[in-house]
C-alpha cells in the first residue's frame, strides 16, 4: 500500500533523529520526504494510474 511506504519511510528516518525540538522541524521531514517520493515517481516509468480514453 503506498501510504503504508511513506509511513515507513517517515518513521525510518524518525528513527534516525529521535527527538525533535519543535513541530516545525519535524513538518520539515515530512516535507522533505514527500518530495523525494514525489521526484520518485517523476523519475519512475512505472504507470500508477491507468487513464482510459
Amino acid at each position: 500500500n503506498l501510504l503504508e511506504r511513506l509511513n515507513q519511510e517517515v518513521r525510518r528516518r524518525e528513527k534516525i533523529i529521535r527527538i525533535f525540538p519543535n513541530r516545525t522541524s519535524a513538518n520539515r521531514l515530512i516535507g522533505a520526504v514527500l518530495m523525494d517520493l514525489h521526484d520518485e515517481w517523476l523519475s519512475s516509468t512505472r504507470k500508477y494510474i491507468k487513464f482510459d480514453q
